[in-house]
Parts: structure tokens; C-alpha cells; sequence
């Protein structure tokens, strides 16, 4: 059907292994080689331990010719583990740091944007503008704490008072009460005792005491 239809040439072609398959393929390949090399060190060790048995003769050159080339294989099969292990970490490293260099541009890219971006957001500011809404607020505020000040003020006091104007106007008060007391109705004078004229129902009251006391050296009887 190819031949009478044709085929698309990119259909065709497979994409070329990524750099994570091909060091994949290579460490899997590593591994193999050391099964190989695992096996070859567990014979050499039967045989060793064969050699130190026998005496010498054929036998034992024979089995000392085999030992050679193992030892052989397992030089080349190590060669070719390493080999494929460095080809493995050389890939490796090429995908490191073309991954680097994708981020580098994509953070390169992105900080172009990023300026792009504060280029057109900054055009949209005016220092100018917001100097003066700055001041208008700070105005604002000057104009309420002097408002709350005004408010704040007392009425019809001075803000100056003299101590002596106090004190004269305390006394003032005192002349003031006595002379609501002699204003009272009779009713309420009349029930108030009148107060002792002179000193005499004091020297009275001082006698009578006196002579109510013992006389000097005089016992008071004792009760009982």
C-alpha cells in the first residue's frame, strides 16, 4: 500500500532516543556486563581453590591456561562496563546542562516579561499625584485635630485664675451663710436654746462642783 499511496517521510523517520533513554540503555548494559564479571570471579575462585589441591602436572597447567582466559574476558568485559558507564555519565552531563541552559532562557524570558511589565505599570503612576494626595490627606488631618480641639474648648472660663479672687470670694461665701441663719423663719429659731449670757452659769457650774468634792484629808466611805 506504501508503494501505490506513498508515505509520509516524517512518519517514516522515528524520533531520536531522548538523552534519559539513551544513558538508561547504557547503565542497563553496565549491569549486564556485571553479571558476566560476577560470574567469571566465582569460577576463578572454584578453580583457585582446585590449584591449591593438585600437584603439578598437566591437569594443573590446563586449568592454570583456563584461569588465564577468564582473567582475560574479565579484563574486557570491565573495560567495556566502564566505557559504557563513562559514554553514560558523559550523556548525563550533556542533558544537565542543556536543561540548565532551557532554564537560563526561560528565566531570561521571564525577566524580560517581569520589565516589560513594571515598565507599563510604572507609566501608569504619577509621583506628582501622589505627593499631592499625600498632602491633601495630611491637610485633612490638620483641619480634624484642630476641629476636635475647637470642640474641646470650655465656655465662659479663663483660662487664668487668680488664687487671691478665690480666696475673697470663699470668705464671701461664709458671710453669705451666716447671714441666711439670722434670716430663718420663728419657727425653726424658736426651738433653738438660747446660749448663756456672760460667764455666769459657768462660774455656777464651777462652784457647785467644788463644793461637791471632799474636803482635803476627808476619807469617802467605802461600799460595801
Amino acid at each position: 500500500m506504501n508503494r501505490i499511496f506513498g508515505s509520509s517521510s516524517s512518519a517514516a523517520k522515528a524520533p531520536p532516543p531522548s538523552a534519559a533513554d539513551t544513558v538508561n540503555r547504557l547503565e542497563s548494559r553496565a549491569d549486564v556486563i556485571q553479571v558476566k564479571i560476577d560470574k567469571i570471579d566465582a569460577e576463578l575462585k572454584t578453580i583457585q581453590t582446585r590449584l591449591s589441591k593438585m600437584t603439578e602436572g598437566s591437569a594443573k597447567q590446563q586449568l592454570k591456561n583456563k584461569a588465564i582466559m577468564l582473567i582475560r574476558q574479565k579484563r574486557g568485559y570491565e573495560q567495556q562496563k566502564n566505557s559504557m558507564l563513562q559514554t553514560a555519565f558523559s550523556v548525563d552531563q550533556v542533558q544537565m546542562t542543556t536543561e540548565n541552559l532551557r532554564l537560563t532562557i526561560d528565566t531570561a524570558q521571564t525577566m524580560k516579561q517581569t520589565a516589560k511589565d513594571m515598565k507599563r505599570e510604572y507609566k501608569r503612576l504619577d509621583i506628582n499625584k501622589i505627593e499631592a494626595i499625600q498632602d491633601d490627606l495630611q491637610d485633612m488631618m490638620d483641619q480634624a485635630n484642630e476641629i476636635q480641639e475647637i470642640m474641646g474648648r470650655g465656655y465662659d472660663v479663663p483660662d487664668y485664675i487668680d488664687e487671691a479672687d478665690l480666696e475673697s470670694e470663699l470668705a464671701g461665701l461664709g458671710d453669705t451663710l451666716f447671714e441666711d441663719a439670722d434670716g430663718l423663719p420663728s419657727y425653726l429659731t424658736e426651738s433653738l436654746p438660747a446660749p448663756a449670757s456672760g460667764t455666769i452659769g459657768l462660774d455656777n457650774a464651777t462652784k457647785e462642783g467644788q463644793a461637791a468634792q471632799p474636803a482635803t484629808g476627808e476619807r469617802l466611805p467605802q461600799l460595801v
